[in-house]
């Protein structure tokens, strides 16, 4: 797709470690859902990734505003970067969602957005370091949104069994709210497999 020089590996390297803090983010979220015993714990941990993400992020605007020629285009990097970064704010969100909303009995469809969204941020980054192949790109991608139509079936059905097995008010909203929050995250995964296939497309 383009060559990879030694001034351009910091923006692959940043992509890269990116990609890394929203995998090891969701799977915090995971495993806290399975152990909620634990949960603050892990929340505390998504909130420091979502910090680095958040460091990650100024750093790739930085270094392309400063940087005369830069390995993607500049448009192409703040979209993979404010993509990513999205990932991860939407995974705080929940995190943060468990813990103010003291959800402690397990909320239908939670589990398996948590499981989905793993295995999206695990596609993100085992693809980020290999952004000259366009096919694996574009074979991930693919990936990517059938996690996410998966997503969007789970939500709905999670929605039907909320509305019709809860009784408390309150605690419907929360339910509701949590697991639209989860299946927002699986939404932002997707939008960087879409900068992605954009890229590819570009570069082709």
């Amino acid at each position: 797709m383009f060559g990879i020089g030694r001034k351009d590996r910091l923006f692959f390297d940043l992509l890269e470690s990116h990609a890394q803090t929203g995998r090891d983010a969701a799977r915090a979220l995971l495993e806290g859902l399975r152990n909620p015993g634990d949960i603050q714990t892990h929340v505390t941990r998504i909130k420091e990734l979502e910090h680095r993400g958040d460091e990650i992020t100024h750093r790739l605007f930085s270094e392309s505003a400063r940087t005369f020629i830069t390995p993607l285009e500049r448009e192409d990097i703040h979209g993979l970067a404010s993509s990513l970064d999205d990932v991860l704010d939407f995974i705080d969100a929940a995190a943060a969602r468990l813990v103010l909303y003291r959800i402690q009995a397990p909320v239908p469809g939670m589990l398996p957005l948590a499981e989905i969204l793993v295995r999206q941020t695990e596609l993100l980054s085992s693809v980020m370091p290999k952004l000259k192949e366009n096919d694996l790109i574009l074979e991930t991608c693919i990936k990517i949104h059938e996690q996410e139509n998966a997503g969007d079936r789970v939500l709905h059905e999670a929605l039907v069994r909320i509305f019709e097995e809860t009784k408390d008010p309150i605690l419907l909203i929360k339910q509701k709210e949590l697991v639209e929050t989860l299946e927002g995250a699986t939404d932002r995964c997707e939008d960087v497999a879409n900068v992605l296939e954009t890229i590819v497309l570009k570069n082709a």
